[in-house]
């Protein structure tokens, strides 16, 4: 798994404690030797009736990947940066293994250089630890 990485999560566990089918973004390459988490966000094509533009959405924490071709998503879809998920690299082999965990396509090199800008703008709401992660040189 690297960052950009779209993963589809056969069980995923919510904060709430529920659990479901859906669509991760990995955020960040971690270092194996080091033993470093695999930071993932969330997906949804739930609009909630508000019309989006494509791209960043800093205020509301949010990035917005438009349908077109050059991307894997069918339906406009809204990128959650307010909730990043810790994956541990045990976790995401076993998860693989018993078929849970499956890497479906990948985000474009622009739209993940634009993710990044993203983040970069709500920094404040990221903790440092996970911004470290995912911008480390």
């Amino acid at each position: 798994m690297k960052a950009g990485d779209i993963l589809l999560h056969a069980d995923f566990t919510f904060q709430g404690g529920t659990k479901g089918k859906k669509l991760l973004i990995v955020l960040n390459n971690p270092d194996p030797d080091q033993r470093e988490l695999y930071l993932v966000i969330l997906t949804t094509s739930r609009f909630k009736g508000k019309q989006m533009v494509p791209g960043c959405i800093a205020a509301w924490k949010l990035f917005h990947v438009p349908a077109t071709e050059g991307e894997y998503f069918l339906k406009p879809t809204l990128l959650q940066l307010d909730d990043i998920y810790e994956i541990d690299a045990a976790s995401a082999v076993r998860n693989g293994l018993a078929g849970d965990l499956k890497h479906v396509s990948n985000l474009s090199a622009l739209t993940l250089a634009q993710l990044k800008n993203c983040i970069k703008q709500i920094k404040e709401d990221v903790s440092e630890k996970h911004y470290r992660l995912i911008f480390r040189k």
